[in-house]
């Protein structure tokens, strides 16, 4: 009886240590305005995501972004995007200021995914995608 106690406990806690290492981090793009760079901080994230074609204008003087969003994957993704907005010096704009927005792609489609900077300051943006974990 002991011995299953003890092996209850154990498979309990490998199961809590696996949960601890699933990813919460993305993949992004930064500095679009000036030297874009590709930022990947969740590898199996990049394998079955593709962010690119981002494109900015100036719209009433606020900054507009839009990106591309491809699901390589052949099974739905449930998905959440965020811009983060910065002004001339690289400071952000409007810090914590807007929230994760929902995105969720079937099998292969492909999504653009637009936002627009939170006053006339905003010079430059940064797009993360991150996946939602599902429990």
């Amino acid at each position: 009886m002991m011995v299953l106690k003890w092996t209850l406990v154990m498979v309990l806690l490998a199961g809590l240590a696996a949960c601890a290492q699933m990813p919460t981090t993305g993949i992004g793009i930064d500095n679009i305005n000036l030297e874009p760079k590709v930022r990947i901080d969740n590898r199996e994230l990049a394998d079955k995501l593709e962010l690119g074609n981002v494109k900015t204008k100036r719209t009433n003087d606020l900054l507009t972004v839009q990106a591309r969003v491809a699901n390589l994957y052949p099974y739905e993704q449930t998905l959440q995007y965020k811009f983060y907005w910065f002004d001339q010096f690289g400071f952000e704009v409007e810090h914590q200021g807007q929230p994760w927005l929902p995105l969720t792609l079937h099998g292969g489609q492909v999504a653009h995914i637009q936002g627009v900077a939170p006053n006339s300051a905003a010079q430059n943006v940064h797009v993360y995608i991150r996946e939602v974990l599902k429990k």
